[in-house]
Parts: C-alpha cells; sequence; structure tokens
C-alpha cells in the first residue's frame, strides 16, 4: 500500500487510498454523488457543494445587509414636543426635592448666597474686633434704660444709652 495521500475528485479532501492508483474518491458516496453530478443539469451542482455554498452566500448576505444597514442608517432628529419638555422639568424638580431633602446641610454645595451671607458675617466680625465696646447680650438693661457694653480697652462693663429705647417715666414728670 501506498503512503502518499490521494485528493478526492469530489470534495477535494485527502485519502489514503485502499485500491491502488485507481481509486480517485474517498468514499462510495462521494463517487456516486460526483456520477449524479455529471449527468444533471449543467447548472446544476452537487447537493454537499449546493449547502456549502448556500450557507457560505447567506452568511455573507447577513454581514452585507448589516454592514449596508449600518452605513445607510440615518439619524432620526428628535422633535421636542410640550410633553416631553414638562416630563423633563417635573422630573428634575423631582430629582432637585429629592437630592435637597435626603443631602445633609454639611453635604450641600454652597451657593452664591449662602457665599455673600459669608462674607457679609467675616466683615460683621472685622467690624466688631476694631469696635472699643461690645454689647453684652446676656445681661438686663439698667433702670433707666442704659444697656450694658464691655469696654475692651478699659476691660470692664460700662452702661451706654440706647438712642432707641423710649422711657415711660419721663412722661410721669
Amino acid at each position: 500500500m501506498e503512503k502518499e495521500f490521494y485528493i478526492c475528485e469530489f470534495c477535494q479532501t485527502k485519502f489514503i487510498p485502499k485500491r491502488r492508483k485507481v481509486q480517485k474518491f474517498c468514499s462510495p458516496s462521494c463517487r456516486s454523488k460526483n456520477h449524479h453530478h455529471k449527468n444533471s443539469k449543467p447548472n446544476e451542482k452537487s447537493s454537499v457543494q449546493n449547502n456549502l455554498i448556500s450557507e457560505n452566500h447567506t452568511q455573507l448576505l447577513e454581514e452585507i445587509k448589516k454592514l449596508n444597514a449600518f452605513i445607510n442608517k440615518k439619524t432620526k432628529i428628535n422633535q421636542m414636543s410640550l410633553a416631553g419638555v414638562g416630563n423633563t422639568l417635573a422630573g428634575q424638580a423631582l430629582y432637585d426635592f429629592a437630592k435637597g431633602y435626603i443631602t445633609s446641610e454639611e453635604d450641600k454645595n454652597v451657593t452664591q448666597k449662602d457665599f455673600q451671607i459669608l462674607i457679609q458675617n467675616i466683615q460683621q466680625i472685622t467690624n466688631s474686633v476694631n469696635k472699643r465696646y461690645f454689647l453684652i447680650k446676656n445681661m438686663e438693661r439698667r433702670y433707666d434704660g442704659y444697656l450694658p457694653h464691655f469696654d475692651m480697652e478699659t476691660s470692664s462693663i460700662i452702661y451706654l444709652k440706647d438712642p432707641n429705647y423710649f422711657n415711660p417715666s419721663s412722661l410721669i414728670s
């Protein structure tokens, strides 16, 4: 027996022949298919070759369709509608409300208004540091309506007249 491979004339596969120099096909089925192929109409092909070609052909056609669809895909221009705008605004308002409700005060972002209030407080503190007299808020007025103040230079408590105070006893005399 030969150790060389032969190539089947029908399916083109390599095989080891059982009959030397006579065998052209790898199996009896390939031999009969080849016979049917030769005796059929010239446009017809064998069923194995037809199946292989049709499978490859359908796969190629599907890939080509996908590529054409991708290439020819036109972008749809979205139109703005009143309902869509309303839904967007309602959704954003609900989100903002939930975010404000859930987020603690320390974690919230600083707004421009908060920043302005902070600047005003800093200015008040710097103005008060430059003052000599500070109002003592946890002490009551004196009997004549004067307010207690702390003197920074002498480190003592003094009473200064309140310009907004009206003494009802002054009407009696």
